[in-house]
């Protein structure tokens, strides 16, 4: 076989060859293509689901530090309110005398401007104010005017005229004044001073054309003369219940003069009596046979003993009669007139302290008071007043301080007392039996729903 042939059978198997792969690898490509066709859905659901799954991841780590960055937000919020929320408590504690100011303020009661001692020396101020409105007015400097006003060309028919005009003014608005502060009082104060100058203001303007008005100064002494009227009342009013109260403190030292007195002499008449008992007897003694002598030694021996114990009471007696120092102090409180938490501290001389309490229960208050200490002291004023300064920021009347009533826990008072007087008795219980029995089930549940109280808490 020549070459030839051998290269032409070798072309023709490389032909055939690569035909037969060439069918091959169409058959192959449409196999591949209809199974990519076949199966085109699950190859995507894989792709996707590696999407889902890295988004997922994405939004969680996403999430997760939106969380922690909550948190600390919250942390901080938490640790501000309690910032703000002991700001805010330290800022009511502050207030409280502002706002026991302003509420006065608010019902007409105003601080004293001028702090003078007593009724007369507001007397001597009133004076003294208007004599410098006085002095003013002769000054020239209570109402000023145009000094070149003109009046047909003349300047002293202008001046003549102006001169009318201020002393009309002055006439009417010290009527005006005068009419306002006559009828002044703690309530209404403030209105009285506002009308005195809506009074100078409509005057003013009536004469504005000649631009005359009522100085700054004058309005200045007409606001102190109010001021001192009614400052004067006030001063007129607490001597007056001063008065008064001094009045009650020397009836209530009569009573308790009058009880020692009355007591020395049945006791007197008592020792009489036992003395005259007791020479009888030792007279008996004297003749007594052994039989008789054995009872009689020991009553003559319980008279001796009656006798010394007498005596005792009579020198504590003399002492209280002599010593106005000496007495009781009480701590009462009465639920039913002036609720929970209020305490009254006050000091009796009378030889029965209990005889005062329940005056102090008779007619004033609807129930008796109930009494959780009754203490002798050699010096009960002393000691009244040692309690009254320690509870002074507590009490119920701020404006009138002789009364002795204080929003204050008995604990409180229990404690105060028992740093002074060791083992003082002192009872908490406060029967209160006849307000207990007073009370309907309906008041009971209206009083306990008044007690809940609506505060912000100490956290969030």
């Amino acid at each position: 076989m020549s070459s030839e042939e051998i290269l032409t059978i070798l072309l023709m198997v490389y032909l055939i060859f690569t035909l037969v792969f060439s069918v091959l690898f169409v058959i192959w490509f449409v196999k591949l293509q209809r199974f990519k066709k076949r199966f085109a859905g699950v190859l995507s659901a894989e792709e996707e689901e590696k999407s889902i799954r890295a988004r997922l991841n994405l939004m969680f780590n996403e999430q997760k530090a939106e969380l922690l960055k909550q948190k600390k937000k919250v942390t901080d919020v938490k640790a501000e309110y309690r910032q703000k929320r002991q700001l805010l408590s330290d800022l009511e504690e502050a207030l409280k005398p502002l706002e026991d100011a302003q509420g006065l303020a608010d019902v007409g009661f105003q601080e004293p401007k001028f702090q003078l001692e007593d009724h007369a020396e507001y007397i001597f101020a009133i004076k003294q104010v208007k004599a410098s409105q006085k002095a003013l007015v002769r000054a020239k400097g209570a109402i000023v005017g145009l000094t070149d006003w003109t009046v047909g060309d003349s300047k002293s028919e202008g001046k003549k005229m102006i001169g009318r005009t201020i002393r009309m003014t002055l006439r009417a608005f010290n009527n005006e004044c005068d009419s306002r502060i006559n009828k002044i009082n703690w309530k209404n104060v403030d209105q009285v001073k506002k009308r005195m100058l809506s009074s100078r203001d409509a005057l003013d303007k009536l004469n504005e054309s000649m631009q005359v008005e009522i100085t700054d100064e004058y309005m200045g002494l007409k606001y102190q003369e109010a001021d001192l009227v009614n400052e004067e009342k006030i001063k007129k009013e607490q001597e007056k219940e001063r008065l008064r109260e001094a009045r009650e403190l020397e009836r209530e030292e009569a009573k308790a003069q009058r009880e020692i007195r009355a007591e020395l002499k049945r006791q007197e008449a008592e020792e009489r009596d036992k003395q005259v008992a007791l020479t009888l007897i030792r007279e008996k003694l004297e003749t007594a046979s052994d039989e008789h002598r054995a009872a009689l030694e020991a009553e003559a021996n319980q008279l001796e003993e009656d006798l010394a114990a007498a005596n005792l009471s009579k020198g504590r007696l003399l002492s209280m009669a002599e010593h106005t120092r000496i007495g009781h102090l009480y701590v009462i409180s009465n639920r039913g007139a002036f609720g929970d938490g209020v305490v009254k501290i006050g000091m009796t001389r009378r030889l029965e302290p209990l005889d005062r309490v329940k005056e102090l229960g008779d007619a004033s208050v609807p129930f008796p008071f109930d009494i959780h200490a009754m203490i002798f002291s050699d010096d009960a004023p002393k000691l009244e007043k040692e309690l009254h300064n320690k509870f002074d920021e507590f009490r119920v009347n701020k404006i009138n301080r002789r009364k002795e009533f204080f929003d204050v826990s008995l604990e409180a008072v229990q404690q105060e007392l028992s740093s002074r007087i060791p083992g003082v008795p002192f009872e908490f219980s406060s029967p209160s039996m006849e307000y207990a029995g007073s009370l309907s089930a309906a008041d009971i549940k209206k009083q306990a729903a008044q007690n809940q109280s609506s505060s912000l808490p100490s956290e969030i």
